[in-house]
């Protein structure tokens, strides 16, 4: 091995810009999405039935998917996540903080990532997935 990377899989849309800032990846890298999809989906919040503080609880689920905070998680400085709101649904000046955030030079756009965004995997696919991938990959 000399150290050179030909493709790489990474779940995070910032990961590359991230290294290359980090100087880990050379500032050539750059992303791709396939022309037949892209998994992509959001971390989700929700209350268990039995929450000690389920009041409390919401208010943490309301603050998590609150637009400041899904902005503020959009920085690469911070996590370069996505959003998990719908971005049309913010303000103007939410959109214009949102539209402002410089994501790197190797980070597609969210509106050409989310045009390629697959729905999310059958919960009965769950399984077999997981044990073709332990058959396939960990062994």
């Amino acid at each position: 091995a000399n150290s050179e990377l030909d493709f790489a899989m990474e779940y995070d849309a910032s990961r590359a810009s991230n290294f290359i800032a980090q100087g880990r990846y050379p500032d050539t890298i750059r992303t791709l999405v396939l022309d037949t999809g892209t998994m992509a989906n959001v971390s989700y919040v929700a209350i268990p039935y039995n929450a000690n503080n389920p009041a409390g609880a919401m208010i943490l689920a309301n603050y998590l998917l609150s637009p400041d905070y899904q902005i503020l998680l959009t920085d690469p400085n911070e996590l370069g996540w996505l959003v998990a709101i719908d971005p049309t649904r913010l303000s103007d000046d939410e959109q214009t903080q949102l539209a402002a955030i410089e994501r790197g030079i190797a980070t597609l756009p969210p509106a050409e990532l989310n045009s390629h965004a697959l729905p999310e995997a059958r919960a009965s696919w769950v399984a077999p997935i997981e044990q073709g991938w332990e058959e396939n990959v960990l062994k």
